[in-house]
């Protein structure tokens, strides 16, 4: 008997290691697509998070995520794209000891008026309306993203109807990392940036010594109640945008467009089964209907 069970402990230890070397050959011989985000660091975690779990699934791929432009596909920022695999919202934020979070223009909320005197370079008439009727200037020091890389600063822009180059303030090349950094360390910084990094994953709420502007979502003029406390949270918010029609807010898509198959089929996979991957990482869901734009 103790024979039988000697030759049994073999055959399981033969059959393990046959298992072994058939998985680790599956693994050696797997085509590997390597996915560049050098121009969006900020989905690097997304990407890494999406892949991780696609290769899980389809052994005979391995998706790689790098951080040069040496890749078969890119991650990109676009409006609308059709090969999206999830969409981010762009938001006002300041230092959490900013004065101008006292202000009573900014304690109702930023509408249009209120985030272009905030944001945008006044024109001379704008200028003379503003010291004919005794207007002061609202305190604080606008930090931008610049480069021909700064999408979100683009984006940012155009929902105001302006352009990067009329922003006010101080221009930070780089990524956008970099702007939210400056924002944590200077008391009268006032910025832009994407929800995802605004907000700190682990407990889903804005990052120590961050303060998201509070915003007219919807449109009407004037930030309600549900919009204020859409914020506290980026689960929250994402739900809140998400069932907009239209959202009055810059809106945009994280795409992946390649020729290459095996990049398409992990777009498709993505779109199809990764949505909950995508909104864990502080992203909009693909099949969220609405417009990118004002």
């Amino acid at each position: 008997m103790k024979r039988f069970y000697d030759i049994q402990g073999q055959l399981q230890t033969v059959a393990l290691v046959a298992i072994a070397f058939i998985y680790g050959s599956v693994t050696a011989n797997a085509q590997k697509v390597r996915i560049g985000v050098k121009d969006a660091s900020f989905t690097k975690g997304l990407i890494e998070t999406l892949a991780s779990e696609y290769n899980k699934e389809n052994r005979g791929v391995e998706v790689e995520v790098v951080s040069s432009a040496d890749a078969d596909a890119k991650v990109q920022l676009a409006a609308n794209g059709i090969a999206s695999v999830g969409k981010f919202v762009v938001l006002p934020i300041a230092n959490s000891e900013n004065e101008i979070l006292t202000n009573k223009k900014l304690r109702k909320g930023v509408n249009d008026k209120v985030e272009k005197e905030i944001f945008v370079q006044p024109t001379y008439e704008e200028v003379l309306d503003a010291e004919e009727e005794g207007e002061k200037a609202l305190p604080g020091m606008v930090y931008s993203l610049s480069g021909s890389k700064a999408y979100i600063t683009q984006i940012f822009a155009e929902a105001l109807h302006t352009t990067p180059s009329q922003l006010k303030g101080k221009k930070i090349l780089g990524r956008e990392e970099n702007v939210l950094s400056v924002v944590k360390q200077q008391h009268d910084a006032i910025s832009f940036n994407v929800s995802s990094l605004i907000y700190d994953l682990s407990n889903r709420q804005p990052q120590q010594g961050i303060s998201v502007l509070s915003v007219d979502f919807d449109g009407n003029g004037k930030v309600t109640e549900d919009e204020k406390v859409a914020l506290a949270n980026i689960d929250a918010l994402n739900e809140y945008v998400g069932k907009l029609s239209k959202p009055h807010a810059p809106i945009g898509d994280v795409v992946i467009v390649s020729d290459n198959q095996k990049v398409r089929d992990f777009v498709a996979w993505v779109q199809a089964y990764g949505q909950e991957i995508v909104a864990s990482q502080g992203f909009i869901r693909v099949d969220t209907k609405f417009t990118a734009q004002r």
